[in-house]
């Protein structure tokens, strides 16, 4: 099992389906597919049931979803602290919502970064949506986006 396989598995699991989770993924739907069969055989189990409407999550793939997600938020945030060591330097990356710049104030962050040299910052804007997944996995230490953010379950 490995990250890539769990993060196929929450895609489907999200999406009920596996046409929509590949589109998601930017894969096809057959090598998607592939990887949920070679995740239920090394799990010996069956984590979807095929409908005609999608897939509907079995009792394992609802146990294997109250983990996978925890399991792949420190796989990447492993993965991400040994970049930071790799650069040799603390990096510190912002990401924007579209607009957010517009009100931020840039004084402030040439400030800081003036202040503390030692810390290289990066910053890039993204949709809402792309700005929350970054987060999410790790790719960014903080997010700015517009509006509220409606936690989901």
């Amino acid at each position: 099992m490995n990250v890539k396989d769990l993060k196929s598995f929450e895609a489907v699991y999200e999406e009920r389906g596996i046409n929509q989770a590949a589109q998601k993924l930017f894969i096809t739907p057959q090598g998607l597919s592939r990887n949920i069969k070679m995740l239920e055989s090394e799990l010996d189990t069956v984590l979807f049931e095929r409908t005609k409407q999608g897939v509907r999550p079995t009792e394992s793939a609802e146990l294997l979803h109250e983990r996978a997600g925890i399991l792949i938020r420190e796989f990447e945030e492993i993965r991400n602290s040994i970049q930071q060591l790799k650069n040799e330097k603390r990096l510190l990356r912002i990401g924007c919502a579209c607009g957010v710049f517009n009100v931020l104030s840039f004084p402030v962050i040439q400030k800081f970064i003036d202040e503390n040299p030692e810390i290289s910052v990066e910053w890039c804007e993204y949709s809402n949506q792309e700005v929350k997944e970054r987060l999410k996995d790790s790719t960014i230490e903080y997010g700015f986006v517009v509006g509220a953010w409606e936690k989901t379950a």
